[in-house]
């Protein structure tokens, strides 16, 4: 909640409802307010794209994307990348 409301403030709305912007916008107040860079991403069945934004300190933001448009979804601490490692396409 605390990334809808700041992005809110940032984006000059007038509700803590506005948690889509476009994705230049959140990724970099993502960056500029919490240093969480994309480290994870995968396409969910209905083409979205499901983006996972990380802290060196462990924080973590889930983010939706599409067409252009970024929308905050749950959020986190405690990120651990237990392999890096890229597992390829499904079939």
């Amino acid at each position: 909640m605390r990334l809808v409301v700041a992005l809110a403030l940032m984006l000059g709305a007038t509700t803590a409802h506005a948690s889509c912007a476009p994705k230049e916008t959140v990724v970099q107040f993502l960056r500029d307010s919490f240093k969480e860079i994309l480290v994870s991403s995968g396409v969910m069945p209905n083409g979205v794209v499901l983006e996972i934004y990380a802290s060196p300190n462990g924080t973590w933001t889930a983010v939706m994307v599409k067409d252009g448009t970024a929308c905050l979804g749950p959020e986190g601490y405690g990120w651990l990348n237990i392999k890096d490692e890229k597992p390829g396409r499904r079939a």
